[in-house]
């Protein structure tokens, strides 16, 4: 009886022993191929950032648009001169179509269609649309600040340089003069240059300096004024230092009807 019990001890001892290599051998084989996997899944992942954002979809609003684009040139007697969804030719420049905007030189966004402006309201909820606030004085919907009535909608403020404005009133909120180009972007008007989200005046001719850094040129906006000489005083104007003569002795101008060394009474 005793030995039964040793034999079986011992074969219950191999069994777990085998059941322990199956459980090594399928973790490393399951480990394996999810590692495999996870790099093909990361390849492909990686593939496709590169084709939306960098190839192609990313928006690259700092550079000229191409041709059909936003902000492109355009002939309006061709039809599909402007390849951008919801968007036409119009005066020889493509733009989004009216209650749309350019978010990207290769995209027209719909205008917000929720608005609710100079409704009557009470609480918040009553303004859903985009940049809108309950005034509680006036009891209407309004434009928060920073954002302009625009065709009964309540539109971003774009500085001026920046790109996404689709009537010059977005870019007067930063400078009242900036105007809204074809392309979305805010100007600044004529001799003026954008600088910190407003317009400042453009530095004449001698005071420009300029450096060459790769296909940027880099203009300084403040230099101190150029060196002035002080003024020479004039041979007309009275010296600093009263002469005095070589005796040591100073000598009293000439008064009329006073002598030198003689009293006179009244």
């Amino acid at each position: 009886m005793y030995l039964i019990i040793k034999q079986q001890k011992i074969l219950n001892f191999f069994i777990l022993i085998f059941l322990l290599f199956i459980y090594s051998f399928l973790k490393v084989s399951c480990q394996q191929h999810l590692n495999s996997w996870d790099r093909n899944l990361i390849d492909h992942d990686d593939k496709d950032f590169e084709n939306k954002y960098i190839n192609n979809q990313f928006p690259k609003l700092i550079e000229w648009p191409k041709e059909g684009q936003i902000g492109s040139h355009c002939n309006p007697d061709l039809n599909g001169a402007c390849n951008v969804p919801n968007s036409h030719c119009f005066k020889g420049i493509c733009e989004c179509l009216p209650m749309y905007y350019p978010e990207s030189a290769a995209k027209c966004e719909q205008i917000d269609p929720a608005s609710s402006l100079t409704r009557d309201c009470i609480r918040p909820m009553d303004c859903p649309g985009n940049g809108e606030f309950c005034n509680r004085v006036t009891g209407k919907c309004e434009c928060v600040d920073r954002f302009v009535e625009v065709d009964w909608r309540c539109l971003p403020g774009i500085p001026p340089g920046d790109f996404g404005c689709i009537d010059s009133r977005q870019c007067s909120i930063f400078f009242s003069t900036a105007t809204c180009s074809g392309e979305g972007k805010c100007h600044c008007p004529e001799g003026m240059v954008p600088k910190r989200g407003t317009c400042l005046q453009e530095i004449s001719g001698s005071n420009i300096r300029t450096k060459q850094s790769g296909d940027h040129i880099i203009i300084p906006s403040v230099y101190p004024p150029p060196y002035q000489p002080p003024p020479q005083p004039s041979s007309n104007a009275l010296p600093s230092i009263i002469p005095v003569p070589s005796n040591g002795i100073e000598e009293l101008p000439m008064i009329s009807g006073i002598s030198p060394g003689k009293k006179k009474f009244f």
